[in-house]
Protein backbone atom coordinates (compact mmCIF):
# COMPACT_ATOMS: atom_id res chain seq x y z
CA UNK A 1 0.00 0.00 0.00
CA UNK A 2 1.30 3.52 -1.13
CA UNK A 3 2.75 5.26 2.27
CA UNK A 4 0.30 8.37 2.01
CA UNK A 5 -2.50 5.52 1.73
CA UNK A 6 -1.68 4.27 4.97
CA UNK A 7 -1.17 7.61 6.75
CA UNK A 8 -4.60 8.76 5.60
CA UNK A 9 -6.30 4.96 5.96
CA UNK A 10 -4.44 5.15 10.11
CA UNK A 11 -6.06 8.95 10.36
CA UNK A 12 -9.71 7.79 9.44
CA UNK A 13 -9.86 4.53 11.60
CA UNK A 14 -8.92 6.47 14.22
CA UNK A 15 -11.77 9.05 13.63
CA UNK A 16 -14.38 6.93 13.29
CA UNK A 17 -13.44 5.13 16.48
CA UNK A 18 -13.78 8.82 18.28
CA UNK A 19 -16.81 9.07 16.90
CA UNK A 20 -17.64 5.85 19.19
CA UNK A 21 -16.29 8.27 22.47
CA UNK A 22 -19.06 8.12 24.37
CA UNK A 23 -20.05 4.20 23.70
CA UNK A 24 -16.48 2.78 24.98
CA UNK A 25 -13.61 5.36 26.60
CA UNK A 26 -10.96 2.20 25.80
CA UNK A 27 -10.80 2.95 21.96
CA UNK A 28 -9.87 6.43 22.83
CA UNK A 29 -6.50 6.06 23.24
CA UNK A 30 -5.73 3.78 20.15
CA UNK A 31 -7.65 5.89 18.38
CA UNK A 32 -5.42 8.77 18.77
CA UNK A 33 -2.64 7.20 18.56
CA UNK A 34 -3.20 6.39 15.33
CA UNK A 35 -4.44 9.55 14.26
CA UNK A 36 -1.29 10.45 15.39
CA UNK A 37 0.79 7.84 13.48
CA UNK A 38 -1.22 8.74 10.65
CA UNK A 39 -0.47 12.08 10.04
CA UNK A 40 3.58 11.05 11.02
CA UNK A 41 3.40 8.68 7.73
CA UNK A 42 1.84 11.27 5.74
CA UNK A 43 4.66 13.68 6.84
CA UNK A 44 7.29 11.99 6.84
CA UNK A 45 6.97 8.80 4.55
CA UNK A 46 7.07 6.35 7.53
CA UNK A 47 5.56 3.32 6.07
CA UNK A 48 5.85 1.52 9.55
CA UNK A 49 3.97 4.75 11.66
CA UNK A 50 1.00 4.18 8.78
CA UNK A 51 1.01 0.64 9.46
CA UNK A 52 0.98 0.49 13.33
CA UNK A 53 -2.02 3.58 12.85
CA UNK A 54 -3.91 1.44 10.70
CA UNK A 55 -3.30 -1.69 13.10
CA UNK A 56 -4.86 0.39 16.15
CA UNK A 57 -7.55 1.70 14.51
CA UNK A 58 -8.45 -1.69 13.65
CA UNK A 59 -7.99 -2.55 17.36
CA UNK A 60 -10.29 0.35 18.29
CA UNK A 61 -12.97 -0.46 15.84
CA UNK A 62 -12.79 -4.14 16.96
CA UNK A 63 -13.05 -2.94 20.69
CA UNK A 64 -16.12 -1.06 19.42
CA UNK A 65 -17.98 -3.90 17.86
CA UNK A 66 -16.84 -6.47 20.87
CA UNK A 67 -18.96 -3.81 22.88
CA UNK A 68 -21.80 -3.00 20.76
CA UNK A 69 -21.92 -6.88 20.27
CA UNK A 70 -22.71 -7.72 24.22
CA UNK A 71 -24.15 -4.93 24.85
CA UNK A 72 -26.83 -5.16 22.33
CA UNK A 73 -27.21 -8.78 22.96
CA UNK A 74 -27.09 -8.85 26.79
CA UNK A 75 -28.09 -5.24 28.02
CA UNK A 76 -24.60 -5.82 29.74
CA UNK A 77 -21.72 -3.74 29.67
CA UNK A 78 -18.01 -5.50 29.77
CA UNK A 79 -15.66 -2.34 30.37
CA UNK A 80 -16.11 0.17 33.09
CA UNK A 81 -13.42 2.83 34.21
CA UNK A 82 -12.77 2.43 37.81
CA UNK A 83 -13.55 6.13 39.26
CA UNK A 84 -12.98 5.46 42.78
CA UNK A 85 -9.72 5.50 45.31
CA UNK A 86 -12.05 2.70 47.60
CA UNK A 87 -10.34 -0.52 46.04
CA UNK A 88 -6.26 1.66 45.84
CA UNK A 89 -3.34 0.14 47.29
CA UNK A 90 -0.68 2.23 48.08
CA UNK A 91 2.20 -0.07 49.03
CA UNK A 92 3.47 -3.39 48.31
CA UNK A 93 0.74 -6.39 49.79
CA UNK A 94 2.53 -7.35 52.53
CA UNK A 95 2.90 -3.66 53.75
CA UNK A 96 -0.78 -3.12 53.12
CA UNK A 97 -2.07 -6.30 54.79
CA UNK A 98 -0.54 -5.30 58.07
CA UNK A 99 -1.85 -2.01 57.49
CA UNK A 100 -5.58 -3.76 57.03
CA UNK A 101 -5.44 -6.58 58.51
CA UNK A 102 -7.39 -6.27 61.73
CA UNK A 103 -10.74 -6.62 59.82
CA UNK A 104 -9.80 -9.16 57.39
CA UNK A 105 -9.05 -11.15 60.67
CA UNK A 106 -11.92 -10.28 62.72
CA UNK A 107 -13.64 -11.71 59.68
CA UNK A 108 -11.94 -14.90 59.22
CA UNK A 109 -9.69 -13.99 56.35
CA UNK A 110 -6.39 -15.09 56.49
CA UNK A 111 -3.03 -13.15 54.83
CA UNK A 112 -2.92 -16.33 52.83
CA UNK A 113 -6.70 -16.77 51.86
CA UNK A 114 -6.59 -13.25 50.72
CA UNK A 115 -3.21 -13.66 48.75
CA UNK A 116 -4.87 -15.64 46.45
CA UNK A 117 -8.08 -13.60 45.57
CA UNK A 118 -8.03 -12.58 42.27
CA UNK A 119 -7.05 -8.62 42.06
CA UNK A 120 -5.17 -9.01 45.45
CA UNK A 121 -3.35 -5.72 44.93
CA UNK A 122 -6.50 -3.56 44.50
CA UNK A 123 -7.90 -1.42 41.50
CA UNK A 124 -6.44 2.58 40.83
CA UNK A 125 -8.45 5.27 39.39
CA UNK A 126 -8.52 5.37 36.25
CA UNK A 127 -7.94 1.41 35.59
CA UNK A 128 -9.86 -0.02 32.94
CA UNK A 129 -11.74 -3.25 34.40
CA UNK A 130 -13.33 -5.72 32.16
CA UNK A 131 -16.31 -7.62 33.46
CA UNK A 132 -17.71 -11.02 33.02
CA UNK A 133 -21.47 -11.50 34.07
CA UNK A 134 -21.90 -14.65 36.09
CA UNK A 135 -24.50 -16.33 38.48
CA UNK A 136 -22.03 -17.47 40.89
CA UNK A 137 -19.35 -15.67 42.88
CA UNK A 138 -16.43 -16.66 45.26
CA UNK A 139 -15.01 -15.52 48.44
CA UNK A 140 -12.61 -12.29 47.38
CA UNK A 141 -14.36 -11.72 43.79
CA UNK A 142 -14.21 -8.25 43.08
CA UNK A 143 -18.01 -7.34 41.55
CA UNK A 144 -19.46 -4.33 40.66
CA UNK A 145 -23.31 -3.72 42.36
CA UNK A 146 -26.10 -1.84 42.05
CA UNK A 147 -26.37 0.80 45.36
CA UNK A 148 -29.21 -0.50 47.64
CA UNK A 149 -32.31 1.38 47.23
CA UNK A 150 -32.20 3.93 50.20
CA UNK A 151 -28.87 5.28 48.71
CA UNK A 152 -28.24 8.55 47.35
CA UNK A 153 -25.16 7.08 45.25
CA UNK A 154 -26.15 7.17 41.37
CA UNK A 155 -23.49 5.16 39.87
CA UNK A 156 -22.75 1.72 40.57
CA UNK A 157 -19.99 0.29 43.76
CA UNK A 158 -17.38 -2.51 42.45
CA UNK A 159 -15.76 -3.90 45.98
CA UNK A 160 -14.35 -7.03 46.81
CA UNK A 161 -16.68 -10.17 48.55
CA UNK A 162 -15.99 -10.84 52.19
CA UNK A 163 -18.78 -12.88 53.07
CA UNK A 164 -20.91 -15.11 51.28
CA UNK A 165 -23.77 -15.64 53.30
CA UNK A 166 -24.97 -13.60 53.00
CA UNK A 167 -22.57 -11.59 49.93
CA UNK A 168 -21.36 -8.83 51.88
CA UNK A 169 -18.11 -6.93 50.27
CA UNK A 170 -15.76 -3.93 51.33
CA UNK A 171 -13.42 -1.56 49.85
CA UNK A 172 -9.69 -2.70 50.22
CA UNK A 173 -8.71 1.08 51.02
CA UNK A 174 -11.99 1.53 53.34
CA UNK A 175 -11.50 0.75 56.89
CA UNK A 176 -14.80 -0.58 57.30
CA UNK A 177 -17.70 -1.81 55.32
CA UNK A 178 -20.31 0.85 54.37
CA UNK A 179 -23.61 0.72 55.74
CA UNK A 180 -26.71 3.30 55.69
CA UNK A 181 -25.68 4.66 59.28
CA UNK A 182 -21.68 5.09 58.95
CA UNK A 183 -21.70 7.42 55.01
CA UNK A 184 -23.26 10.21 53.73
CA UNK A 185 -24.42 8.02 50.80
CA UNK A 186 -26.50 5.62 52.98
CA UNK A 187 -24.45 2.84 50.99
CA UNK A 188 -25.18 -0.59 52.53
CA UNK A 189 -22.78 -3.74 51.54
CA UNK A 190 -24.08 -5.92 53.77
CA UNK A 191 -26.45 -8.00 52.79
CA UNK A 192 -26.40 -7.28 48.86
CA UNK A 193 -28.77 -9.67 46.73
CA UNK A 194 -28.35 -11.31 43.80
CA UNK A 195 -30.10 -8.71 41.79
CA UNK A 196 -28.00 -6.06 42.47
CA UNK A 197 -24.84 -7.98 40.93
CA UNK A 198 -24.14 -6.71 37.90
CA UNK A 199 -20.42 -8.33 37.40
CA UNK A 200 -17.01 -9.70 38.52
CA UNK A 201 -14.38 -7.51 37.61
CA UNK A 202 -11.84 -10.32 35.49
CA UNK A 203 -8.80 -8.24 34.99
CA UNK A 204 -8.04 -4.49 34.12
CA UNK A 205 -5.44 -2.23 31.72
CA UNK A 206 -3.98 0.35 34.46
CA UNK A 207 -4.39 3.89 33.99
CA UNK A 208 -5.75 3.45 30.23
CA UNK A 209 -9.25 5.41 32.16
CA UNK A 210 -7.61 8.84 32.96
CA UNK A 211 -8.95 9.35 29.27
CA UNK A 212 -12.07 10.00 30.25
CA UNK A 213 -11.15 11.54 33.51
CA UNK A 214 -9.40 13.81 32.57
CA UNK A 215 -12.46 15.33 30.56
CA UNK A 216 -14.83 14.43 33.87
CA UNK A 217 -13.15 15.36 36.63
CA UNK A 218 -13.72 18.73 36.98
CA UNK A 219 -17.51 17.67 37.71
CA UNK A 220 -16.45 16.03 40.62
CA UNK A 221 -16.47 17.46 44.15
CA UNK A 222 -12.75 18.74 44.79
CA UNK A 223 -12.12 15.90 47.21
CA UNK A 224 -12.80 13.30 44.65
CA UNK A 225 -10.39 14.58 42.19
CA UNK A 226 -6.75 13.95 41.62
CA UNK A 227 -5.29 10.49 41.89
CA UNK A 228 -4.78 8.53 44.87
CA UNK A 229 -2.65 8.57 47.67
Amino acid sequence: MNIKKEGVGAIVFGFLSILFFPVIMLSLAFALLSIFLGFKARKRDCKKAGAAGISLGILSLIIIIFYLVIRLGTGFSPFVIYESCSMYHSENFNSWWENNKEFYEANQITKSEFNNFPMKNGLNKGDVIFLWKKEAYAMGDTILINPNEESLAKNPIMHRIVSMNPVETKGDHNLQQLTKENNQLKIDETNIGQDRILGKAIFGIPYLGFTKLTFFEFTKNPEQRGSCE
